[in-house]
């Protein structure tokens, strides 16, 4: 019973398969007349070639009259495949007529046929999951009477399957990019040949005539001591042909740095076994009424995955599988690519480099932040946000700024003066939006000073710093004052002592008075007499007048 596991994809094999044909050259078979039944057929035996080869075309001469009686079939174990049916009409014989698919159809032809025709059924590919080695027949049906004739030789000729064609469609065309990671298989979308990774062969015999336990046929085969794959070659309705399990393994799990053995058990007759690698070698063996441990074997071949413009691939699985995060590489256009390469030689040398696009959207956005800045401490309160982007974020600043992380509202008492930058933060980056704000408190100030009133005009420069009994470093302005002096001969003036950053500034204006300069020169009248009388003094002063 040929069986395969359905889910576990195909891969080209590395030895090189150059066309090899296999000729059935005599003596020539009857073709009974008028029997649907049992035919005439001729056998091949195909041996030594790759267990992946598939058929390429068949040959066959054919010496009978009345064409259109014959069904002509190709038949390998239990399988089978039309070549003709019914074709040709009252015409007579198949001259080196050739069967082989992309072709005109030989329904479209006429006898005598010569040339080279499509079956009716497509010819075996490496995809159908045979092992060509075997006996291959070819069988002729006459399905009418009066019509008798020969098969006189046949040929059948193998070649390499093609190199496939291998994409990856796990990959949406856009995704989210807060979106789950998405693991990436290749040859999701294959289109000739088969798969890119690589693969062994395994192919169990046994002749159910000399089987009388059919449940004792056991077969286990194993990845590094883990069981992947088990099995009974059993069949209903046994039939020599029948007994034929064969399993190519396996789909992107099979590492080449694994080992694969397997362990089968027959205990009342005997079984052979094939084994073929990517090395292009074959491993043969047979026993009896025992159980047997054979291994280990590796297959071969390199990948690898690439993500342009930065690189997504955040983790990677067993061979032909790799993990693209799309909350790893942010909003963008990313190009991933997986590269590969079988090792092959010959017609099996294959590699290619797949692509595939994805647009990952930021469901998150920013636009601007703002707040009224700059804010006197001292008028405290609160300043709230202005913003536009996604809500439902966080408000981070540094240290002494009293801010609300879930509102961004900032309390200017409690906070203390200087300049920050407040962030808001919405997701998780690189998946998310940010922006930022600057907010700028300024201290409150104290612009007191002592008014130094009544100073003489004569009294020289005043140093106005040196009155300030509140906050320094504000600025003097006033007639008479020169940066931070005041110069009193310019009498009695209004001065103003400014402190703080605008719009948070604060002012004092006093008046300084001066008193003006005096002299107190006056004449000394000399000696006089006793009997001069009084003197006048004022009439003395040649100074300033007033005095007393």
């Amino acid at each position: 019973m040929k069986k395969i596991i359905f889910f576990i994809l195909l891969y080209l094999f590395v030895s090189d398969i150059n066309a090899q044909t296999f000729s059935y050259p005599g003596p020539a078979v009857s073709i009974p007349d008028n029997d649907a039944v049992s035919g005439g057929w001729a056998e091949i035996t195909v041996s030594g070639i790759s267990p992946v080869s598939e058929v390429d075309y068949v040959t066959i001469n054919l010496t009978h009259t009345y064409d259109s009686d014959l069904e002509i079939v190709l038949e390998f174990f239990d399988n089978s495949w039309i070549l003709a049916n019914g074709n040709g009409g009252s015409g007579n014989n198949f001259t080196n007529t050739v069967f082989r698919d992309g072709f005109p159809s030989i329904s479209g032809g006429s006898a005598p046929f010569s040339g080279t025709y499509a079956p009716l059924t497509a010819l075996p590919k490496f995809v159908d999951n045979l092992n060509p080695n075997g006996k291959w027949t070819l069988h002729v049906f006459d399905l009418a009477s009066g019509d008798v004739g020969t098969i006189n030789s046949w040929s059948i000729t193998f070649k390499a399957p093609a190199c496939p064609t291998v994409g990856f469609g796990t990959l949406p065309a856009s995704m989210n990019c807060n979106a789950a990671a998405v693991t990436l298989y290749a040859s999701d979308l294959i289109t000739a040949g088969g798969p890119d990774y690589p693969a062994l062969f395994f192919e169990f015999n046994i002749v159910p005539s000399a089987e009388p336990n059919m449940n004792d046929n056991v077969i286990n085969i194993y990845e590094d001591g883990n069981s992947i794959y088990n099995d009974i070659i059993s069949d209903p309705t046994p039939t020599d042909a029948a007994y034929r399990l064969t399993v190519y393994y396996p789909f992107p799990g099979c590492s080449p740095s694994s080992n694969y053995t397997f362990t089968a058990t027959d205990n009342d007759g005997t079984m052979t076994w094939v084994v073929y690698d990517e090395n292009g070698t074959y491993y043969t063996g047979s026993f009896t009424n025992t159980t047997v441990n054979e291994g280990p074997w590796s297959p071969q071949g390199t990948s690898s995955w690439t993500c342009t413009p930065t690189n997504g691939i955040t983790g990677t699985g067993d061979w032909g599988a790799a993990i693209f995060d799309p909350s790893v590489v942010g909003a963008g256009t990313y190009t991933i690519t997986f590269n590969w390469n079988n090792q092959g030689t010959g017609a099996h040398a294959c590699s290619g480099s797949p692509q595939h696009s994805v647009t990952v959207v930021n469901p998150f956005s920013f636009t601007s932040l703002s707040y009224s800045s700059p804010v006197c401490k001292a008028t405290g309160g609160t300043i709230s946000p202005s913003l536009n982007a996604t809500t439902g974020g966080s408000y981070t600043s540094s240290g002494g700024l009293s801010i609300n992380s879930s509102t961004g509202v900032i309390n200017v008492a409690a906070s203390t003066a200087g300049t920050y930058t407040v962030t808001y933060t919405v997701g998780t980056l690189p998946c998310g939006a940010s922006g930022s704000a600057t907010v700028t408190i300024i201290p409150d100030v104290n612009p007191a000073w002592t008014n130094p009133s009544a100073i003489c005009a004569s009294a020289g420069s005043i140093n106005l710093n040196n009155l300030i009994t509140g906050t320094t470093g504000g600025t003097w302005s006033g007639t008479g004052v020169s940066g931070n002096t005041f110069n009193p001969s310019f009498g009695t003036q209004s001065v103003t002592y400014t402190v703080g950053t605008s719009p948070c500034q604060e002012t004092s204006t006093q008046t300084i008075t001066v008193a003006p300069d005096v002299n107190p020169a006056w004449t000394n009248p000399g000696a006089i007499c006793a009997s001069a009388g009084s003197i006048n003094l004022n009439n003395l002063i040649t100074g300033t007048i007033g005095g007393t």
